[in-house]
């Protein structure tokens, strides 16, 4: 989200709105993939009654987190129109980000919650790996300003290309 507003120079560079865009995106990952993580085993009970697809609860708790992370988009809009900063042309990329970070999500939310039926402790692990990855990941910084010899650590990040 960040691409779409451009990050300009060091001089008109924004750095509140870029923490509130890191902030929101990556809220909408980590709830997702935590909550899907207990997504099945919270729901056994419904499960072992009446028949249901398995796959109908992390489905569900992703369109559920997908629509917190919609009204986000108010947040968003309230810190560009204080520190007036305007989406540059590449808005138009946003639905496209948005749609194919939702398939990802769908993807890791699927893995972790069958994962998680089989292994429970992967739920107390995956919080401690999402939080190493939050502090890795330019999300609270920005990657620009670390040394050279450190690009290729932020090259391979998955997230620090989209946030």
């Amino acid at each position: 989200m960040v691409i779409v507003i451009g990050r300009g120079s060091e001089n008109d560079f924004n750095y509140s709105v870029y923490l509130v865009i890191g902030l929101i995106v990556w809220r909408w990952i980590n709830t997702t993939v935590r909550t899907s993580a207990k997504a099945i085993t919270k729901y056994s009970s419904i499960i072992n009654q009446v028949y249901l697809p398995k796959s109908l609860f992390p489905l569900a708790t992703t369109a559920t987190q997908t629509f917190n992370f919609a009204f986000g988009f108010i947040v968003i809009a309230v810190f560009m129109v204080i520190y007036q900063v305007f989406p540059s042309w590449h808005i138009i990329y946003l639905p496209i980000i948005i749609i194919i970070q939702l398939i990802f999500l769908l993807a890791i939310s699927m893995f972790v919650a069958y994962s998680c039926v089989f292994v429970r402790d992967i739920d107390n692990i995956l919080s401690h790996i999402l939080r190493l990855f939050f502090y890795t990941s330019p999300i609270i910084w920005e990657a620009s300003r670390l040394p050279e010899k450190y690009d290729w650590f932020v090259e391979i990040k998955s997230c620090s290309n989209h946030c």
